[in-house]
């Protein structure tokens, strides 16, 4: 058998037992499929409004929220800060600006609501259609994790429209979030130190000096895997759970963790993880195989939808730019 038949045949042993393993642990309890809350059995609306530390939320009410043309403001307990703007005028729109590397608008979906034009900075960014099946409340309508580190100015602009529609269609905004990076051009000094050694210091009766810890950034999700996949950023993968980190309405569970402005950018990972393992190969791509099934029973008040991970492949292939834009994991179950 050759070097690399041996290598090949190790590598399969390897996954079968990490298989038997996660196919263990899940027979076991199934509460290692997802976290546990009360009355998780029944499905109910995930809202992804979170406000994570090093961000700030600004609701409806906001002084810094511009509107023009006719918004209406609707009271709900549903709804952050207890209020809601909403409009069916074909260009009526909502300036707001802000300092900061991160953006999250939240808003209502449902069968009225249409299509609303994003600018940022004067430049159109995305046209978001923010109709759904039904009904929900605080839902991630846009965001952008990727903005240079500074001041900004989003605009939003109700279309009315909406493919198929004949009456006009709504826009509405809860809040939005803010994600305050800090700038990843500010030099770093280094604390001034003694010259005489630690050991010194205490036999002499001089007090050491005094170490604190800060909470610069939040990665979004749970860090179950962690790899430095370039200069400037960490990958993160966990297993399929109520993190607060969103992607497409639900819960995201792979993220990408900018370490000069600890700005998050969610991945959007489909399979569950969990137990899974891999490393890089030659070309620089990040394997990771295996996983464990489909999340059911007691695993979270929202339906989930994960796809069974037992056999799934997936691939992060190199990410050279500094802004991870493009950059996304990619899966085959």
């Amino acid at each position: 058998m050759s070097a690399s038949d041996m290598a090949l045949h190790t590598f399969s042993l390897l996954l079968c037992a990490l298989a038997t393993l996660c196919l263990n642990v899940s027979a076991a309890d199934l509460a290692w499929n997802g976290h546990t809350t009360p009355e998780s059995t029944t499905p109910s609306t995930f809202l992804p409004y979170y406000v994570p530390p090093g961000a700030k939320s600004y609701d409806s009410a906001s002084p810094l929220v511009m509107y023009s043309g006719e918004w209406n403001e609707v009271h709900s307990k549903a709804y952050v800060g207890h209020s809601l703007r909403q409009t069916r005028q074909v260009g009526a729109y909502i300036t707001f600006p802000f300092n900061g590397c991160g953006i999250e608008w939240f808003g209502n979906c449902d069968s009225s609501h249409g299509i609303s034009y994003v600018y940022m900075d004067g430049e159109l960014v995305r046209k978001v259609d923010a109709r759904c099946d039904r009904v929900k409340q605080q839902q991630r309508i846009y965001w952008a994790f990727d903005l240079p580190h500074g001041k900004h100015t989003m605009k939003i602009v109700n279309t009315g429209a909406r493919p198929g529609s004949t009456q006009p269609c709504a826009t509405s905004l809860d809040a939005f979030v803010v994600t305050k990076c800090s700038d990843p051009n500010q030099s770093y000094s280094a604390p001034s130190s003694h010259p005489l050694p630690l050991l010194t210091l205490l036999a002499e009766g001089e007090p050491a000096e005094k170490w604190t810890l800060e909470q610069k950034g939040s990665t979004g999700v749970h860090a179950m895997q962690l790899a430095i996949i370039s200069p400037t950023h960490a990958l993160i993968v966990d297993k399929v759970e109520h993190n607060p980190l969103t992607t497409d309405g639900r819960p995201a569970w792979g993220a990408l963790y900018d370490l000069r402005s600890h700005a998050v950018k969610p991945l959007s990972m489909k399979s569950n993880s969990f137990c899974a393992g891999g490393s890089f190969i030659r070309n620089g791509t990040m394997v990771v195989v295996g996983g464990n099934p489909i999340v059911e029973d007691k695993t979270a008040a929202a339906d989930f939808g994960d796809v069974d991970g037992l056999q799934t492949i997936r691939f992060f292939q190199p990410c050279p730019s500094s802004s991870a834009s493009g950059c996304d994991m990619y899966e085959n179950p």
